[in-house]
């Protein structure tokens, strides 16, 4: 085997090697969340089918995302990050679609997190949606 044909089968093996701890590299880049919480109203039920919005900020720029609360209010969100610098942001609210006394109730408080969250699963606590309970009036 000539000399030029081992240079040639050298350059390529280590084209090779680099490529594939570029692609390594680059996989391990993002940081994957689970954001979890759960929607109740201020009675203590929970606030099933409750609309949570997810809004990431990160940049200047914001991004929205939307969710349902299942039965027992609580709701999930798969996001990722950039690795350090962590210079992103979520926040959580919740709305839900119930009529009490005619009137829309309000959103709920806001939950967030920022930074370098993650890997894993990041526990946001309760929203709360506060709702007024029924005013019956007796006939006198």
């Amino acid at each position: 085997m000539s000399s030029r044909s081992l240079l040639a089968i050298l350059h390529i093996s280590f084209a090779v090697i680099l490529i594939t701890f570029l692609f390594a590299f680059g996989a391990q880049a993002q940081v994957s969340v689970t954001f979890q919480g759960r929607v109740m109203y201020s009675t203590g039920t929970p606030a099933a089918g409750a609309q949570v919005t997810m809004t990431r900020t990160e940049n200047g720029s914001s991004s929205m995302t939307t969710t349902a609360a299942d039965g027992g209010g609580n709701y999930v969100f798969q996001d990722s990050r950039n690795p350090p610098p962590c210079n992103a942001s979520w926040s959580f609210r919740a709305v839900s679609s119930e009529i009490v006394d005619d009137e829309a109730l309000p959103p709920s408080n806001t939950a967030s997190s920022s930074g370098c969250v993650g890997p894993g699963t990041v526990g946001l606590g309760d929203l709360i949606i506060v709702r007024p309970t029924r005013l019956r009036w007796a006939a006198w």
